[in-house]
């Protein structure tokens, strides 16, 4: 049985026994069981997104004047803004100038 579900039946006690205290005590701590989910969800999400990134990092490959990035594995060598890779860790593709979220200009 979760944590929620046992406060839950404990508050459902408390209330039938009036237990007003109690249930006041029992409802913050509901309060706090969902709060602690809800940061455990955003770690999680957040976690993710930096092993994505980490992953990324390592298949990241700068042209020669460091304004494009390519991806090592990618065949097809599309070009990104190595500005908004840097600043943000957004592959955002280019392909014509400037880049249309920074306004890099770069060149090939």
């Amino acid at each position: 049985m979760a944590l929620y579900d046992i406060l839950k039946d404990a508050a459902s006690a408390a209330q039938k026994a009036q237990m007003i205290e109690l249930l006041q005590v029992i409802l913050g701590a509901q309060q706090m069981a969902l709060d602690l989910q809800a940061e455990n969800m955003e770690l999680r999400k957040e976690n993710y997104e930096l092993k994505n990134a980490n992953d990324l990092e390592s298949r990241i490959e700068r042209d020669k004047n460091n304004t494009i990035v390519v991806l090592k594995d990618d065949k097809d060598k599309i070009t990104y803004c190595s500005v908004c890779w840097d600043d943000k860790k957004k592959l955002i593709q280019v392909s014509t100038l400037p880049c249309r979220i920074c306004g890099n200009i770069w060149r090939k």
